[in-house]
């Protein structure tokens, strides 16, 4: 593995955020900064590139997620989505949210994914989150990612038991 020393635009330093990896991309959400005199809860979104090396602030659009500190996020690549959920703003522990946000990382869009039932967890920060799933991809997803051929009939068997394994089918 290749050491990348970024160059050109550098995210500000933070703690209490959050970063997922999509499509070749690490992207880095919100976050607490305290330097001398101030402390706030950052709302920006930063992208970094791993194969040049190069960070790049992400200009998004919609309503974006309110609490920006101590949430979890997930690159969903099927939607090419991030997902963001809960998290907590100033004062901490006060200010909680339970809200599930999606990023459309095409359009850079944010919106608000209202759940089908009236059942939410109850507000929280500090969690962590992952996405569960197999994934099968078109043979345009697989050109877009460079990805070559379909599975072999071996590594799909294995999938699948590694699957029936985790579900405990």
């Amino acid at each position: 593995m290749r050491l990348c020393v970024p160059r050109g635009f550098v995210p500000q330093q933070r703690s209490g955020h959050v970063a997922a990896a999509a499509l070749g991309d690490m992207y880095v959400y919100g976050g607490y900064f305290k330097g001398p005199g101030t402390e706030k809860c950052l709302t920006d979104l930063c992208r970094f590139h791993v194969l040049t090396g190069a960070w790049e602030p992400v200009a998004t659009t919609g309503p974006a997620p309110i609490t920006t500190c101590s949430q979890s996020m997930v690159a969903d690549e099927a939607s090419n989505h991030l997902l963001v959920f809960g998290g907590t703003s100033l004062p901490f522990g006060i200010t909680n949210s339970n809200t599930l946000h999606a990023l459309n990382l095409a359009t850079r869009c944010w919106a608000e994914v209202e759940p089908r039932s009236a059942d939410r967890p109850s507000k929280r920060f500090g969690q962590s989150m992952v996405l569960v799933g197999v994934v099968e991809r078109t043979e345009e997803e697989r050109r877009r990612r460079g990805e070559r051929g379909k599975r072999g009939g071996e590594e799909e068997e294995k999938r699948r038991q590694r699957e029936r394994e985790v579900t405990g089918q």
